[in-house]
């Protein structure tokens, strides 16, 4: 009865339109578009991010800054008796997309506040950068969903070369847009990685894997207040070394808002 109900609206609203209006314009909205502000909670848990977005000629630019407020770091990580600082990161991030291909590039700045084992092995040292290159195509499936798979490459180039690597990586993402507003992705992604330098400590160059996944759940303009979004994330991953120590699970869960303009 519900689907008869909805079909017989649609008919009748419809059939009001081309009776009242002599032209009629289609606009061909994307979930990308739609769901940007939203999908940015993903991408940077945790951090205060802000934005600008053009289109000309159907392309898209996007580009936002970040700067994540919620970093800690051990000062020691390889002593028994740790003490944690601050860890700072903020930077940029640049996306074109044409029709269904989206091309990004993302640059970080990371910044330890008192890096201890920095200063007693300087190819452990922990101020760096890592820049990210991805590329991804979306599939649009059945009505309001969406399969996007993807390819990146990720390099960290830090002040101490046992922690710089470079890596390869995939990802693949399923959206789902609700025309209520409601806004729905998974993903699950995977990089594999390596040091550019035998390690101090273990005396071996690392060799990484790191897999994990991600679910966000938004409501875009909630109880009709234009422009804002809620969203909740909830988000793991799990890394394999050759170097038992650096093998490691960890697990988010983040609430946030936002307001696009």
């Amino acid at each position: 009865k519900a689907t008869r109900r909805h079909q017989d609206w649609q008919h009748q609203t419809t059939t009001t339109i081309a009776r009242t209006y002599r032209t009629l314009v289609v606009e061909a909205l994307t979930i990308t578009n739609m769901v940007k502000s939203a999908r940015g909670t993903i991408e940077e848990p945790g951090s205060i991010t802000a934005g600008i977005k053009r289109k000309y000629d159907g392309k898209n630019i996007d580009l936002y800054v970040f700067y994540s407020f919620i970093g800690s770091a051990w000062e020691d990580p390889y002593v028994l008796r740790r003490t944690k600082t601050d860890l700072s990161e903020y930077g940029a991030k640049l996306s074109y997309t044409q029709n269904r291909l989206t091309l990004s590039y993302r640059a970080a700045l990371t910044d330890v506040d008192n890096d201890v084992v920095g200063a007693r092995f300087s190819a452990l040292e922990r101020d760096g950068s890592l820049h990210t290159l991805k590329g991804s195509y979306g599939f649009p499936l059945a009505k309001g969903w969406r399969l996007t798979p993807g390819l990146m490459y990720e390099t960290g180039v830090f002040s101490g070369d046992a922690n710089s690597y470079g890596g390869f990586g995939a990802s693949v993402g399923v959206d789902y847009l609700t025309v209520d507003g409601l806004y729905f992705n998974a993903s699950v992604q995977t990089l594999k990685s390596a040091f550019s330098e035998v390690h101090p400590i273990y005396g071996e160059e690392r060799d990484e894997r790191t897999s994990g996944g991600s679910i966000l759940v938004s409501l875009i303009e909630p109880l009709e207040f234009e422009g804002f979004f809620i969203s909740a994330v909830l988000s793991g991953s799990k890394t394999d070394s050759n170097i038992s120590f650096f093998e490691k699970k960890s697990s988010m869960a983040y609430l946030g808002a936002g307001y696009r303009f």
